[in-house]
């Protein structure tokens, strides 16, 4: 969550995006293209570019606007799989929300040492 945090926020105000590996419940990884296009307010993965990964069960990306809820794009486009995250400013560990493809939101336990 850590990455997932920084990279927001060395991003912003552009939106950061990224892929998760999920195992069972548990996101082990986040993956970053080489083809994403960071803008602001908007970002773009290219998922016809990449190959098959059966592991990729979600998606993480910023809102650097501050909404903490789905846009209409997300559930059209970015969400996918098991779970996805959402940021917001001030990429803090009490600024992050994790839903579902279709909007629901899901509880999101974060381990740290």
């Amino acid at each position: 969550m850590e990455l997932i945090l920084v990279a927001s926020k060395n991003l912003h105000p552009k939106e950061f995006i990224g892929k998760l590996r999920i195992r069972g419940n548990e996101i082990t990884e986040v993956i970053f293209e080489p083809n994403i296009r960071y803008k602001f307010n908007t970002s773009s993965i290219f998922f016809h570019m990449n190959p098959i990964d059966p592991s990729i069960k979600g998606c993480v990306h910023s809102h650097p606007d501050g909404e903490i809820k789905p846009t209409i794009e997300d559930l059209n486009i970015f969400f996918f799989g098991k779970a996805n995250i959402i940021v917001i400013p001030p990429y803090s560990f009490s600024s992050v929300a994790c839903y579902t493809r279709e909007g629901k939101k899901l509880p999101l336990i974060i381990y740290r040492d």
